[in-house]
């Protein structure tokens, strides 16, 4: 995986610069995708605040919102790697393994 350097909303790898329109929180190499989770301020709605990208810089997925809880606004707080597997928490207290290749969620667990 490329050297990776973090500023605001910009994410460089090599020769590659990724700006999104938000501050990076969190960022995971996982396999072949670099997985970014985007911090959305508190005023605004956005819950698929979660993408992969791959060593050129290209967009390869947006996360889907989580299908799970009955607000309106539940964007995703964490990301993670468990035993080799990408996890992604969402607001409400749900945790979701995610493909990292796809974005899909494949499951899920309570966690709060």
């Amino acid at each position: 995986m490329p050297d990776l350097s973090i500023e605001d909303n910009k994410l460089a790898s090599d020769s590659n610069e990724v700006t999104f329109d938000y501050e990076i929180e969190d960022v995971i190499e996982c396999d072949s995708v670099i997985v970014v989770r985007l911090g959305i301020p508190p005023d605004e709605a956005h819950n698929r605040n979660v993408v992969g990208i791959d060593k050129t810089g290209a967009r390869r997925w947006t996360i889907p919102e989580s299908p799970l809880g009955s607000v309106e606004d539940n964007p995703y707080m964490s990301l993670s790697l468990r035993d080799g597997e990408l996890w992604v928490g969402d607001w409400r207290g749900w945790t979701h393994r995610v493909d990292p290749e796809t974005g899909e969620l494949l499951e899920r667990e309570f966690r709060k």
